[in-house]
C-alpha cells in the first residue's frame, strides 16, 4: 500500500530517523553562509530559534508536548541571519 504497511504509524520517513539528516543539513547551509562560526555557534542558532508552536504529534493534529519535539523545528530563515 501507498505510504507503507497499514497499521504502521512510524516510517523510514518520519520521526528521528529524519530528524538527524535534516539537522546535519541545516548545519552544513549554516557552515556555508557563516565560515567562521564554530559547531557550538551553529548549533545554538538551530536551536534558540526553533519553533515548537507548530510542532504536531504522530497523528498529525495533536500539538506535540516537550516530549515530543526537543528543541523545536529549525527556523532556517532566523537561524541564517543572526550575528
Amino acid at each position: 500500500p501507498e505510504g507503507g504497511l497499514s497499521g504502521q504509524l512510524f516510517q523510514s520517513i518520519q520521526g528521528t530517523s529524519m530528524s538527524a539528516p535534516h539537522a546535519a543539513g541545516a548545519a552544513a547551509i549554516l557552515k556555508a553562509q557563516h565560515p567562521d562560526w564554530t559547531p557550538g555557534q551553529i548549533k545554538s542558532a538551530m536551536m534558540l530559534t526553533a519553533r515548537t508552536r507548530r510542532v504536531k504529534k504522530e497523528d498529525g493534529t495533536t500539538r506535540a508536548d516537550p516530549f515530543d519535539f526537543g528543541s523545536g523545528r529549525i527556523n532556517m530563515a532566523v537561524a541564517a541571519f543572526l550575528l
